[in-house]
């Protein structure tokens, strides 16, 4: 074995007024941090509840007759673009609520300083990633709303002579073709 060579340490420049307030600005930042995430989360839960109100209050107010006279497989995309909305909707819903109150759960510890620290650290970035879950799902259901909506404007019609009604009189029954 060589000699052992000896590591010099010297102070570092001494702190600056903008220094000591970028380190009290990065302190009330983390001590808040969670309140924030979860004001904006409150907002977006909000928000998207709303959406699937104003779609809920519309598919029942305007119901089947919005697919009266579309083809079979334009009804079937609809339906499937409307309940994947729906999915998309919920799924977000719970995001922002989670995002916005977390989860309860029971302590059963007394942590230390250090691990209440990291603990509320790990719950702001678990808060921003449902945030962020809640966004994405909020802008796929408005996505499938409006192709849902295309295809019930701009879908193809059902041709004339798809559909049979049968008409019953008193002596024998009468095909009539269409409507």
């Amino acid at each position: 074995m060589g000699p052992l060579m000896g590591v010099r340490v010297s102070p570092g420049r001494e702190a600056g007024p903008l220094d000591r307030w970028r380190a009290r600005r990065l302190q009330e930042l983390r001590q808040d941090e969670i309140g924030r995430v979860r004001a904006q989360a409150d907002k977006w839960r909000n928000g998207l509840t709303g959406l699937v109100g104003i779609v809920t209050t519309v598919s029942v107010v305007k119901g089947r007759s919005t697919l009266d006279g579309l083809d079979p497989w334009v009804r079937i995309t609809v339906g499937g673009l409307l309940l994947l909305a729906l999915v998309f909707a919920t799924l977000g819903i719970f995001f922002g609520m989670r995002a916005g109150y977390g989860l309860p759960r029971r302590e059963e510890w007394e942590p230390t300083a250090r691990e209440l620290l990291q603990r509320e650290r790990r719950e702001a970035l678990d808060a921003v990633t449902d945030l962020r879950r809640s966004i994405a799902l909020s802008f796929a259901t408005v996505a499938a709303l409006v192709a849902a909506i295309a295809f019930t404007w701009y879908g193809p019609a059902e041709a004339p002579n798809s559909r049979t009604d049968v008409a019953m009189n008193d002596r024998h029954p009468t095909e009539h073709l269409g409507r």
